[in-house]
């Protein structure tokens, strides 16, 4: 589950990257995908976490870059061409 929050977060960061630098029209899209992401860390913290003995700690999401989910990775490290 945090790996996919991780790779929804980047793709959304990439999502509004393209937003704001020249694809306006790509905004209400990318709000969907803000509050999917929303969903997801509403769901990450009411999880138990595994490691504990007690439901009373849970996880949270992580927040990390994940290359794979990256245009600018998929791009071989490339700038996007206008």
């Amino acid at each position: 589950m945090t790996l996919a929050f991780a790779s929804n977060y980047t793709s959304m960061l990439v999502a509004l990257h393209n937003v704001f630098n020249g694809s306006p029209r790509g905004l209400g899209a990318t709000l969907g995908q803000m509050y999917a992401l929303h969903g997801m860390a509403i769901e990450l913290m009411q999880m138990a976490d595994p490691r504990q003995g007690s439901s009373a700690v849970g996880i949270g999401p992580t927040w990390e870059y994940v290359p794979a989910a990256s245009q600018y990775t998929s791009r071989g490290g490339r700038a996007r061409a206008f």
